[in-house]
């Protein structure tokens, strides 16, 4: 099995440089990024946890995937008021 995960600076139009983490999705084929931080170190730790996901076969954005589960949306707001 092939993992493809990379690092690259993105320079925005301010100026401001973020680091980003890229791969390949092995079920769609697309590629998926995600900001990794101001440094080529918090990229490279980044880095290394998805590619230690992807290798269990697991999915990377998992976390961010129960995140959105736990805050509550603003129709879920109107009805418990």
């Amino acid at each position: 099995m092939q993992v493809f995960v990379n690092i690259y600076k993105r320079k925005q139009a301010s100026g401001r440089v973020t680091w980003m983490v890229r791969w390949k999705d092995s079920t769609s084929g697309a590629w998926i990024a995600r900001a990794a931080g101001n440094t080529r170190q918090e990229a490279l730790l980044l880095q290394g946890r998805i590619r230690d996901s992807l290798y269990r076969g697991e999915n990377p954005l998992a976390n961010e995937e129960k995140a959105r589960q736990v805050v509550p949306t603003i129709e879920d707001l109107i009805h418990l008021y």
